[in-house]
């Protein structure tokens, strides 16, 4: 018999929140000279992997959005930088009610990110709301974490800190990992958590009822 659910932890990006690239590329295109494709590519698709570099710390807010500038042409404050640099990020009303419900049973909801300071920011800000109401945050590139999801050492790492908060101990298949990425749920998977790709809300409380979540 596999044993009740007690943890749930989520993805941000096209998870908690959606996220669209034609959105951020829109938002940035009036301050850039760049085509919208030169715009994607400058960030995402250079060799030196900037974006993964700074969501694991290796590299400052200020160092990244001194890059983010020169490669986009950007004549604007760091500050209007910081917000462009995060503009992808939509608020979605069907996952805070999928996690207040959560949280009103009594489930321990935890978020796990590859993510970066000025994202966390930004985050904190505009949806200061739905992140408080969480038990608990592993993101990327904080001190101590340091590393990407599917590496299996962030899973290792929330698992500890989750432990922490519970009066009985907590084992890994009691736990749930949604994200909308195979190889980040399979990860999680092989270290005997519970996965869930998402790619929709309804989906997403079908598999959590599977799993033993009532609905």
């Amino acid at each position: 018999m596999s044993l009740k659910p007690r943890a749930i932890a989520f993805d941000i990006g096209k998870v908690l929140l959606e996220n669209s690239g034609d959105r951020w590329v829109g938002e940035i295109k009036p301050y850039s000279p760049l085509k919208e494709t030169q715009i994607y590519r400058e960030i995402f698709l250079m060799n030196d992997n900037l974006v993964p570099r700074f969501d694991c710390g290796e590299i400052s807010s200020e160092e990244f959005l001194q890059e983010f500038k020169k490669r986009l042409k950007l004549q604007v404050t760091d500050e209007k930088a910081a917000f462009l640099w995060s503009s992808a990020m939509i608020y979605s009303r069907e996952m805070e009610d999928l996690v207040d419900y959560l949280k009103r049973k009594g489930y321990l909801l935890w978020i796990i990110s590859n993510t970066n300071y000025l994202h966390i920011q930004h985050l904190e800000h505009f949806y200061g709301r739905l992140l408080s109401k969480f038990h608990g945050k592993t993101y990327s590139c904080e001190r101590g974490v340091n590393c990407l999801k599917p590496h299996p050492y962030i899973f290792c790492y929330t698992l500890v800190w989750m432990r922490r908060l519970l009066s009985q101990g907590l084992r890994p298949e009691e736990c749930i990992f949604i994200d909308d990425l195979d190889e980040n749920v399979k990860a999680a998977e092989n270290l005997g958590w519970r996965g869930i790709k998402h790619t929709s809300v309804i989906r997403t409380k079908t598999l959590l009822e599977d799993y033993g979540v009532e609905f």
